[in-house]
């Protein structure tokens, strides 16, 4: 356990006051090849999530910020409860992975919840309605999923900050998305065809041989099926409560 973190502290379910910090990238540090054309920015762009990664939950997933319609705010509405779960997920890697029975998950705000203390998280906060054991009891299984399922996935792979930008990437330009554009449809399948590209380069340039690039490549999106599946868990789950009026439930989990 990361001795700077404590319970007390909470992500996007609810709001609790202790401020902590979470396990820091330390960032690509890779020769960054000019050939790549997307990714390098992204990245930019996550290190700059992690330097304010409290703020950047509760404006992504916990307030409303896609009042007005265009193509960019549909594809982050429909990207923001992946990524939210998503980094739940690589932060309990980066911080456990190596250990074998993993006891806590690190939250995508920096906190963490132990496993077994499930209740303790919903416990402390303000915008519970029911008994805490109660929510404890509905969300368990999703943390379970992420500890038991997601990180053995990601130290299998051997996932990295880049590589999960790209998954970041690959999972926000999605064209199955109904109220976009045939033209923004178009936009988006070239953009998914540089992200690959940079990728390929990005592995091609840590000294992995040609034909292990590919597989390599294809381990990692394979991951995305992965956390597509907690992200539908913790939705469902997240429905069921604001069904019930049990939690506060964040904006981005009502769509």
């Amino acid at each position: 356990m990361l001795p700077s973190l404590v319970q007390g502290n909470r992500d996007s379910y609810g709001k609790r006051t202790t401020l902590l910090g979470s396990p820091i990238s330390k960032g690509f540090t890779e020769k960054r090849n000019e050939e790549m054309k997307i990714l390098p920015k992204m990245f930019d762009g996550y290190l700059k999530f992690q330097s304010l990664r409290r703020n950047s939950c509760t404006l992504l997933v916990g307030e409303n910020n896609f009042k007005s319609w265009n193509p960019e705010k549909t594809l982050f509405e429909k990207f923001a409860v992946l990524f939210d779960n998503a980094e739940k997920s690589y932060n309990t890697f980066k911080a456990y992975g190596h250990i074998k029975n993993i006891e806590n998950i690190i939250l995508a705000d920096g906190g963490y919840i132990k496993l077994d203390e499930t209740y303790k998280f919903f416990a402390n906060s303000m915008d519970v309605n029911v008994d805490p054991q109660q929510l404890a009891k509905i969300f368990l299984q999703c943390f379970t999923f992420i500890a038991k399922v997601v990180v053995p996935a990601m130290k299998k792979v051997g996932a990295d900050d880049f590589s999960m930008v790209a998954i970041y990437a690959l999972c926000l330009f999605k064209e199955d998305v109904a109220d976009i554009s045939d033209k923004t449809r178009e936009t988006i399948s070239k953009i998914k065809e540089e992200i690959i590209r940079d990728l390929h380069i990005y592995y091609r340039n840590k000294g992995i041989e040609e034909t292990e690039v590919t597989i390599k490549i294809c381990k990692i999106l394979l991951l995305i099926p992965t956390l597509e599946h907690v992200g539908r868990l913790f939705h469902e789950n997240f429905y069921l409560v604001d069904l019930f009026s049990m939690l506060d439930v964040p904006i981005a989990y009502k769509k």
